[in-house]
């Protein structure tokens, strides 16, 4: 265990945007000083151990396998839909005290990091104090390098997010090009700069992240891994700059990286214990034929995206892209009263061509081929599940007051149908 003498990187900290990483704003504290950047492995093993805050042991328990996801869908309680998804991540952030959440991505899938971009952005988790992006190079004060090895781009979104600086924009997205070559190459760069402006739009600060690339050289090529998310947290103390009065507030903070700095040996370690850490899979949208979305492809069809909870503040979120998306068709109709008692607030299945279960509000019916089952549901969103003819299919649903839905399952073309009887779209 640490000693409680060492100086921490704390994330409970007070906003300070626009605040430079590089010296004060009159009346502000001095930023705390970064250590000497570690030249061999024993002094970055030395460095790691003395910034470690909580335990390193045990291994994410997300699923690696089809069978093993499965299984974890049929034991827990999925939530479907992204409306419910950021109710159910907010409501998590929202339990006390300071946290962090781990947006754990794939580097070829664009779409996960479009995922976070949703939700970071408007309409997304609320309350955020700032929101960081691997993607993006943050300046650094490590001791004895040169400050020409240390420059990332924290100067150019600070701009950006201050002013709007259409100049500064381009000078990013130009980084990125040159940087990003992953991004370049899966064609997701867009998205980068794409998060910006929803940062921008609803006024959150979004932060660099990754440490400079003459940086990483210099760095013991078994740690750099580690020294990488130490850097990041460094940065994030420049950035959000620590005032006496901050440590009595709460703060919420969303990060994104890669899937392997998720693990408790990785950037959790890093985190004070007082410090709630949820961390998020997220699974879908790889191009292939790697990822675990390829072997489910054949079981596994999704509606909306699902959110599964694994363990305690761990969750594996799966996309419904390709190969996991089943077609999906919705309608309304449109009602101009309330549906007669004897009809409203059902959920009336039929599923074609296969017999099976539904799991839905805490319920399980057997479902039979092309016979219609009703179901009472109340007013609100819902995460149905069904198995059967050797698939399982999951989606939402939502029933509005004084309204119905019609839910029409095929297992064998992987579609779902729903019409809506309502006064307006949900």
């Amino acid at each position: 265990m640490p000693r409680p003498d060492r100086l921490r990187p704390s994330l409970v900290v007070l906003l300070a945007l626009g605040a430079g990483c590089r010296g004060s704003t009159p009346g502000e504290p001095a930023a705390p000083p970064w250590p000497a950047f570690p030249r061999s492995l024993d002094a970055a093993r030395a460095l790691i151990e003395e910034r470690t805050l909580r335990g390193t042991g045990g291994t994410s328990a997300r699923p690696t396998t089809k069978e093993a996801l499965l299984a974890l869908l049929r034991a827990k309680r999925p939530v479907a839909g992204w409306r419910p998804i950021v109710a159910r991540l907010q409501r998590e952030l929202d339990r006390g005290g300071s946290a962090v959440l781990l947006w754990g991505t794939h580097h070829d899938a664009g779409g996960q990091l479009e995922a976070f971009r949703r939700l970071v952005g408007p309409g997304g988790l609320e309350g955020l104090s700032a929101a960081t992006l691997e993607q993006l190079i943050a300046d650094g004060r490590w001791r004895d390098v040169p400050e020409s090895d240390q420059r990332g781009v924290s100067a150019d979104v600070r701009r950006y997010l201050a002013r709007g600086d259409a100049k500064a924009l381009r000078a990013l997205h130009e980084n990125q090009r040159r940087q990003n070559y992953t991004g370049w190459k899966y064609r997701y760069l867009r998205v980068v700069t794409d998060l910006l402006v929803s940062a921008r739009a609803r006024g959150l600060t979004l932060l660099p992240c990754d440490m400079p690339a003459a940086l990483q050289r210099r760095s013991p090529g078994a740690l750099v891994d580690r020294l990488r998310e130490l850097h990041c947290l460094l940065a994030l103390e420049d950035a959000l700059r620590v005032r006496a009065t901050s440590a009595r507030r709460k703060r919420l903070i969303a990060m994104a990286w890669g899937q392997s700095h998720l693990l408790p040996g990785a950037l959790p370690r890093f985190l004070d214990e007082k410090t709630r850490v949820v961390a998020v899979h997220v699974i879908g949208g790889r191009p292939g034929p790697a990822g675990l979305e390829h072997a489910l492809a054949g079981r596994l069809a999704l509606a909306d995206p699902v959110l599964v909870p694994v363990d305690a503040g761990r969750f594996v979120l799966l996309l419904d892209h390709a190969p996991l998306g089943a077609r999906v068709e919705q309608a309304l109709d449109r009602q101009d009263r309330a549906l007669p008692a004897e009809l409203r607030h059902q959920l009336r299945v039929t599923v074609h061509g296969a017999d099976g279960a539904l799991r839905v509000a805490g319920r399980r019916v057997a479902l039979f081929a092309d016979r219609q089952v009703a179901l009472p549901l109340a007013p609100g969103p819902g995460t149905w599940l069904f198995e059967g003819s050797g698939r399982m299919l999951l989606g939402s649903v939502t029933v509005s007051e004084g309204g119905a839905v019609e839910l029409t399952i095929g297992p064998d073309e992987r579609t779902v149908r729903l019409l809506v009887q309502a006064r307006e779209p949900p």
